[in-house]
């Protein structure tokens, strides 16, 4: 009887143990990324190297006659995250920024359903930094989830805007 009773306790701490511990454990990704959406008008540039460097640029120097014509340029790239428990934070590292005021860092997270859960754009960035996204997480968000992250610049115009940078890392945590 007490072999049953220490038996069934080993069984159920074993148990205990192997149950998720509500929280995923951070998972880190690096270059080279796989491409995400990217376009923009006639007037413009946009560019995804895989190595983590995206570059924006739009020039438009005279205003159209009721409105600003075209479309602003943007460049991204995706990671599809497999979940293995919440997500509450996607954490983006750059180095090598340039960007001005009208262009902005995008950093976006959307569930399988297509549900955007988080985004932050920041727009001026410079030298190296990072881009913190609280992730909304609740009992209906599903996986996997995709990480679209890069530049993209206003339409404002007459104007000339540029940006510039190098994605390091992007590290999706619990």
């Amino acid at each position: 009887m007490k072999a049953s009773r220490l038996l069934a306790a080993v069984i159920a701490t074993v148990g205990l143990l192997a149950l998720p511990s509500g929280a995923a454990p951070a998972k880190t990704y690096a270059p080279p990324f796989a491409l995400g959406p990217s376009g923009g008008d006639s007037d413009g540039y946009q560019s995804a190297d895989p190595q983590g460097r995206i570059v924006v640029f739009r020039t438009y120097p005279a205003p159209g006659p009721i409105s600003c014509p075209g479309a602003g340029h943007y460049a991204t790239f995706k990671i599809v995250h497999k979940v293995t428990g919440p997500v509450h934070k996607v954490t983006a590292a750059f180095t090598e920024a340039l960007v001005d005021p009208f262009v902005y860092v995008s950093v976006g997270v959307r569930d399988a359903t297509g549900r955007w859960i988080g985004s932050v754009k920041q727009g001026g960035a410079s030298d190296s930094g990072t881009i913190d996204v609280p992730v909304r997480w609740d009992s209906t968000v599903r996986g996997p989830l995709q990480v679209i992250f890069g530049l993209e610049l206003s339409t404002a115009c007459p104007s000339t805007d540029a940006g510039t940078l190098r994605f390091t890392s992007v590290t999706v945590s619990g």
